[in-house]
């Protein structure tokens, strides 16, 4: 296992921030911390370097006492003789399993709480930890369960390394995209990927795998790919001085299902009025054969009597096209442990309960409810998998969230995710595009786009899905909730307003997400309140995805990455580059930052982007990362003239800057590639997929989604 800390490196960091403090430029330097950047145990050993014991009053500066932390505070305080001879150890070993061997004994109570120490205090490398324990020759413990109790670390949330026992990798295409997941390297490997269309000679590169500590995998995803197109996948991995090189081929799903013609059933036929159950109906399709059900003008109208205005149960292999459904008590369209849905064209409206009762400002269906109307949606897929939602409208609630003013938002959702289907070759995988989810500035939803179980692994879309070409607007909540495990989830080219927060990541549980080309902007809740654009956080307390951010359009009156928190952990993981970020605001010390960064892990990246706050004219950033990793992009006069009068669209970037793959569109249609030239930086709108197309010359990248695709 690898060493986990190079501490002559962090002890210069220390020196460095201690004299460091810029009031302007490119960072703002706080004076440090030392839990700040690093995950416990590494502070804690970098103090124990300069004193001969850790107290009590060491563990209070360095473990906050935030809900997250509490029990490890406590944990640590009363075995604080331990701690200080496992760190001492650890300082030697450079080595957490080697520690834990070193200080095996016959005491099973002091190897128990050594243990749960080690996973306390490093929850980044709690996998790895467990992982190593469990394929040892000789484990220092055979059962963990003690230890895990002792850390209150909860057993079922944990996620095992999947790479102990998996050999086969893995890739899972979506219509204009895939994802890779290779097993059985360190995280020390060095890796490069290209990919081309199997007709083709020409190889291009794609962005370089990142190492999942969660899971141990090489993952990462291949964009802009064309639908139903074979490709071909070249990997090569440098590991323990070893050449690995491996090829791949995957094909791209089709832009629609393939339809069953004795499965097409128009809605006429059997709607009699009400809410409908597709289930009783036993309509399904098959992998070759899809059912489909038309709705044309035919509107299922279930008023207040129904659970959901049109149910589909378990359904599979169901497409529902241009159905138009108003009612339901909690939703529009729902499903329960279904695979293989395909909405296309619906209109989904007034849905959800009516409060009849306000309690603090929250809305309750009578007086008597114990809880506020929440979780209520106009698409409710519950432990559901394999979805694609296109050219959908989603609007008109019946009841509006509450704002952060009387307490967390409680109300209904244009759609809400629980993609943990019971069959894990089912769960994840969503394809929401060219959507319109709306609400307005009198009726707003809690979030537009809601997950469940946010703070598991499992929760919201999980894994392998994307959320792009959309217009979501008006929620008093996020405009997006990713939240959970976001495995190779990507957004992109999305147009997002009016939320409290336009894009919540916080927690990324498992990582890489990708969050890249949208346009988000005024933002503001009910009250013209906002925070964030990403909001980030929860790295330490639900460990431990990474989030890319690429190439977006920033707008707001507001922050444009700042941490939500995940009950008081504040730290997470980014790397960003090449976003624009234009800012109307400067109060409390707390809004009007490009990157308010106040942990500062020390892994974060934040590399070419152009940050202008209107009100300070600076670059305006908060973060105690040295300039090695905040190197932020040199806007020249004009394109600051540019920025400030809100017509700046492209940053001029140097080559270095420019992100393999999402810089690049990899393929243009025909058509398109005929309209123009090699050097034109011209924006072009394909209409067949309603989709806005980047292309670049040599000097300049198109960033954002430059106009709504509606």
């Amino acid at each position: 296992m690898r060493s986990l800390i190079d501490h002559k490196k962090l002890l210069l960091y220390s020196m460095l921030i201690s004299i460091l403090y810029f009031a302007q430029g490119c960072a703002v330097f706080e004076s440090p911390l030392l839990s700040q950047g690093y995950e416990f145990g590494d502070a804690l050993t970098h103090r124990l370097n300069f004193k001969e014991t850790l107290v009590k009053s060491d563990i209070d500066e360095i473990i906050p006492r935030a809900r997250a932390f509490a029990r490890i505070n406590t944990l640590v305080k009363k075995n604080i003789s331990a701690l200080n001879i496992l760190l001492k150890s650890y300082a030697k070993e450079k080595n957490l399993i080697s520690t834990l061997n070193k200080l095996e004994s016959d005491d099973e109570s002091a190897n128990t709480i050594n243990l749960a120490l080690v996973l306390a205090l490093f929850p980044i490398q709690r996998n790895h930890i467990l992982g190593d324990l469990s394929r040892a020759k000789k484990p220092v413990h055979n059962d963990i369960y003690p230890a895990l109790l002792a850390a209150n670390i909860n057993a079922k949330r944990l996620i095992q390394r999947v790479s102990l026992d998996k050999t086969e990798d893995i890739l899972t295409p979506l219509i204009n995209s895939l994802s890779i997941n290779l097993y059985k390297f360190s995280e020390q490997a060095k890796n490069k990927m290209w990919f081309k269309p199997s007709h083709s000679d020409t190889w291009q590169a794609a962005f370089a795998l990142h190492y999942v500590p969660t899971s141990g995998a090489l993952s990462g995803s291949i964009v802009h790919l064309q639908a139903n197109m074979s490709y071909d996948i070249k990997v090569e991995v440098t590991d323990r001085g070893e050449l690995y090189e491996r090829l791949y081929s995957a094909k791209t799903r089709p832009n629609s299902p393939p339809i069953d013609p004795q499965k097409i059933i128009y809605l006429k036929d059997i709607y009699e009025g009400g809410a409908l159950d597709l289930s009783a109906f036993d309509i399904n399709g098959s992998k070759n054969g899809w059912a489909k059900i038309i709705g044309d003008d035919v509107v299922i109208d279930a008023g207040n009597d129904a659970e959901a205005s049109l149910f589909l149960g378990n359904a599979e292999y169901v497409m529902l096209e241009n159905i138009t459904t108003k009612g339901g008590k909690r939703f529009g369209i729902h499903s329960v442990k279904a695979h293989h849905i395909w909405i296309d064209g619906c209109n989904v409206s007034e849905f959800g309960r009516k409060a009849n009762d306000y309690q603090g400002g929250k809305g309750y269906e009578i007086a008597d409810s114990t809880k506020p109307i929440n979780y209520d949606a106009g698409i409710f897929l519950r432990q559901t998998g394999v979805v694609v939602i296109e050219n959908c409208e989603v609007h008109s609630p019946n009841h509006s969230a509450n704002h952060w003013g009387n307490g967390h938002p409680n109300g209904s959702s244009a759609m809400l995710v629980s993609a943990k289907h019971p069959k894990a070759e089912y769960s994840g995988q969503y394809i929401v595009r060219h959507n319109r989810f709306f609400g307005t500035k009198e009726v707003r939803f809690n979030d537009v786009i809601e997950s469940r179980t946010n703070i598991r692994h499992h929760g919201g879309f999980l894994r392998d899905s994307a959320i792009h070409d959309n217009y979501l607007a008006f929620a008093n909540d996020d405009v997006i909730e990713l939240d959970g495990g976001q495995s190779n989830v990507l957004i992109y080219n999305n147009t997002i307003t009016q939320g409290y927060c336009g894009i919540s990541l916080a927690p990324n549980m498992i990582g890489p997400s990708y969050v890249f080309n949208n346009d988000i902007t005024d933002l503001g809740d009910e009250r013209g309140s906002g925070w964030a654009a990403f909001k980030m956080g929860g790295l330490f307390s639900a460990p431990s995805g990474k989030t890319f951010i690429f190439q977006n359009y920033v707008d707001v009156n507001a922050n444009g990455i700042a941490a939500g928190g995940i009950r008081g952990d504040l730290t997470f993981w980014a790397e960003t580059r090449n976003n624009i970020f234009r800012l109307s605001s400067f109060r409390d010390q707390k809004r009007g930052y490009g990157i308010r960064d106040t942990q500062s892990y020390y892994r974060n990246r934040y590399k070419g982007d152009l940050i202008l706050n209107l009100v300070t004219r600076k670059h305006e950033v908060i973060t105690r990362l040295n300039n090695e990793n905040v190197s932020p992009y040199a806007a020249s006069d004009n394109e600051s003239a540019l920025l400030t009068a809100n017509s700046l669209q492209r940053l001029k970037v140097k080559d270095n800057n420019r992100i393999n793959n999402f810089s690049y569109p990899t393929e243009l249609s025909s058509s398109l590639r005929d309209k123009v030239s090699e050097n034109t930086t011209d924006i072009l709108n394909d209409e067949k997929a309603k989709n806005v197309v980047k292309l670049l010359n040599k000097d300049y990248i198109a960033i954002g989604v430059l106009e709504s695709p509606y």
